[in-house]
């Protein structure tokens, strides 16, 4: 049995072209090739897997940052508010 490398592309015209990326794959060289390219599906779930959960580690990062700013801001202008009534009180006690 032999396998060739290449891809199926569906142009704009509707016209299936071939292109072939010129390896071939026999048998006789690759005596488990189905395996092997079982392993390498699997491999590649397994990757695809893994950035997705990177992705989602990194958004739930990045939205716990970004309360966490907001919280911060908050607490800087209630800081900053009541300041600003303690030296208003200030004045007035001088006055």
């Amino acid at each position: 049995m032999t396998y060739v490398h290449g891809r199926l592309v569906l142009e704009d015209n509707g016209k299936w072209v071939f292109e072939s990326y010129h390896h071939v794959y026999e048998e006789k060289d690759h005596p488990d090739l189905a395996a092997e390219f079982g392993n390498l599906y699997m491999r590649s779930c397994k990757e695809f897997n893994d950035q997705q959960k990177a992705i989602q580690n990194a958004e739930r990062r990045l939205q716990r940052n970004q309360e966490e700013k907001k919280l911060q801001a908050l607490e800087a202008m209630k800081k900053a508010k009541a300041k600003g009534k303690k030296k208003g009180k200030a004045e007035e006690d001088e006055s």
